[in-house]
């Protein structure tokens, strides 16, 4: 099926995704994962819909209400081909994780998540635009809350693909 046909949002390698958290949950192999969010009420609706194209997809965790951590058992491109040829309906993203950073919750975190999307750069094409979208997960209105803010990251990593050649379009990106 060509990406002509596919939605956007699950055209292969259409989006990368890097994933940064405080304490990164164990693996349970060398097996790639993906995030996925929903509804918080319909979350594990969206799970099955991701079973149903991958049936060795194991939940590793809820990262908030509606988002999921996924172990796949497949590799992300025979999942997105699965999602174009019948595309779910509860799973309303669906994004490769492709990089993993443990963070130290720490104003030097913004260094070490800049550096980390130079993993990026030969993913992204230049001829394309691109937008950083940021969540916080699991630290608002606790004790030591993060340093930094969602704006923070996006700035940081903005200013980094920018300055390697990829333009910012944060209302239209792709």
């Amino acid at each position: 099926m060509s990406n002509d046909t596919c939605p956007r949002e699950l055209a292969p390698a259409r989006y990368s995704l890097l994933a940064f958290w405080y304490n990164p949950p164990m693996l349970t192999g060398s097996r790639s994962q993906l995030i996925f969010t929903a509804a918080s009420e319909s979350g594990w609706i969206a799970l099955d819909e991701i079973r149903r194209a991958d049936r060795d997809a194991c939940l590793l965790d809820w990262l908030a209400a509606g988002v999921g951590l996924v172990e796949m058992g497949v590799d992300w491109e025979t999942l997105a081909a699965a999602f174009c040829a019948g595309p779910p309906i509860f799973a309303r993203h669906i994004c490769p994780v492709q990089a993993t950073l443990p963070l130290a919750n720490a104003p030097a975190d913004l260094a070490s998540l800049e550096e980390a999307t130079e993993t990026l750069l030969p993913r992204l094409d230049p001829a394309q635009s691109f937008s950083v979208q940021t969540r916080l997960l699991g630290l608002q209105g606790r004790e030591g809350a993060s340093p930094y803010g969602r704006f923070d990251i996006n700035q940081r990593l903005a200013a980094r693909l920018e300055a390697a050649g990829v333009r910012l379009d944060v209302r239209r990106p792709g």
